[in-house]
């Protein structure tokens, strides 16, 4: 009995591992993204029909950004907010 526990628990191990193989299957590696100047980072969100990464900038001034992340190109998609928390987007409009 004590061999099929260890069998058991190392096929239950393996499964695990695939698991956790699948979750980051669609993820996309960043190390540096842009400086946003004075502005704090909140919110990150990764749209994924687009691949584009859209994300918060918190200062006195606020805004919501969009990054291409092939071409580090950023945009301002809408300025002068008080304060942002959080980000939501249509995943399929992509915005």
């Amino acid at each position: 009995m004590y061999v099929n526990e260890r069998r058991m628990e190392r096929e239950r191990e393996r499964e695990r591992e695939r698991e956790r193989e699948r979750e980051f299957e669609h993820t996309v590696p960043v190390t540096f993204i842009i400086g946003t100047g004075s502005f704090e980072p909140r919110a990150l969100v990764l749209d994924p029909s687009t691949g584009h990464l859209i994300y918060s900038a918190v200062s006195t001034k606020s805004y919501i950004g969009i990054l291409d992340i092939g071409t580090k190109e950023r945009k301002t998609l809408v300025p002068g907010l008080t304060s942002v928390y959080n980000i939501a987007i249509h995943p399929e409009k992509g915005y």
